[in-house]
């Protein structure tokens, strides 16, 4: 269907992971600090984008969460602002159901 159809494949899609990963190593390097990364769409786990993914969380950013995810999104942001503060991720990266 070309241009009509609706793909958000968020994070799955490799020149979007590597842009994120890019722009969140120069916001840490400006010091930002408590970066959460919002997408459409996650990696797969055990495929090579989560992969590259997981060394980058609690890093280079606090978490990844998945806008599809939905409730689990909602519960782990909530965590985020009502926690201690400090930039370990919570859990297991959030999969979308």
């Amino acid at each position: 269907m070309g241009g009509f159809t609706l793909a958000r494949p968020g994070l799955r899609r490799t020149d979007v992971l590597e842009r994120t990963l890019g722009r969140a190593a120069r916001l840490s390097g400006y010091g930002a600090e408590r970066l959460l990364v919002l997408a459409t769409d996650v990696p797969e786990r055990g495929s090579p984008l989560a992969a590259a993914l997981a060394p980058a969380r609690g890093r280079l950013f606090v978490d990844v969460l998945p806008l599809e995810a939905g409730e689990a999104t909602v519960e782990r942001l909530a965590a985020y602002a009502t926690g201690p503060g400090g930039l370990d991720p919570i859990g297991d990266l959030v999969a979308p159901p």
